[in-house]
């Protein structure tokens, strides 16, 4: 109890999404790991329905999630606000615009996730504002459906849609380029979730308070 009080040893079950884990979440941890030699830290991938469930079971300590979480013995603290963008190949027509009105965008091939993912449904709810078709081209359903998606546009599949964070190593590096579109106005906010009965653990208050002053990724 003394060692793990002072945090020296102890092991935490953390949980991310695929939008985090694919930016900021595995470098966040092995940062914590350099601080804390003693805490084993391991991390699941999953998708945010999963990820609560698994909290609520005690199968996670805590999680980074896309969406805040329906339980009531669930608490959330908003983490940090992404936008979701168009993606294109780099040398799509659509790149070299200073501005693509979304109707455009609705002509293109879309490529999608499943209709389970909250990125789709707020790309669908906003489609559908504008009194736009939302008709896929390419639906991509399976756990690591980002990457996939990123894959197809790369490719020269279509205009996909995907949070920020996620692909931002893709336009550092030019193998992707994001669609300037004013009309999309869309972001997503990430959650720090923990079940309430498991919040007052140290360990999950020191990680947890640990990721609020990481810095996030940022577009260079």
């Amino acid at each position: 109890m003394a060692d793990v009080s002072g945090l020296k040893r102890g092991k935490i079950l953390v949980g991310g999404s695929s939008s985090a884990a694919s930016s900021f979440l595995p470098v966040a941890v092995q940062t914590f790991k350099s601080k804390h030699p003693g805490i084993e830290v391991v991390l699941k991938i999953e998708r945010s329905e999963s990820l609560e469930r698994k909290l609520i079971e005690g199968e996670l300590d805590a999680a980074i999630m896309g969406r805040h979480p329906r339980s009531p013995v669930l608490k959330a603290q908003s983490y940090r606000e992404d936008e979701i963008v168009a993606i294109a190949p780099p040398h799509h027509p659509l790149v070299k615009r200073r501005s693509v009105p979304l109707n455009l965008v609705a002509r293109q091939p879309l490529i999608a996730n499943g209709t389970d993912s909250y990125v789709r449904q707020l790309v669908e709810k906003r489609f559908a504002e504008l009194g736009l078709p939302y008709v896929p081209a390419l639906e991509v359903t399976d756990q690591m459906s980002g990457e996939a998606i990123k894959s197809a546009v790369a490719s020269g599949l279509g205009i996909g849609f995907i949070t920020k964070c996620h692909v931002l190593s893709e336009l550092r590096a030019g193998k992707l380029a994001a669609l300037k579109v004013p009309d999309l106005k869309l972001k997503r906010t990430m959650y720090f979730v923990v079940h309430k009965k498991r919040q007052s653990s140290l360990l999950i208050r020191t990680f947890v308070g640990f990721l609020k002053t990481a810095e996030p990724p940022r577009e260079s």
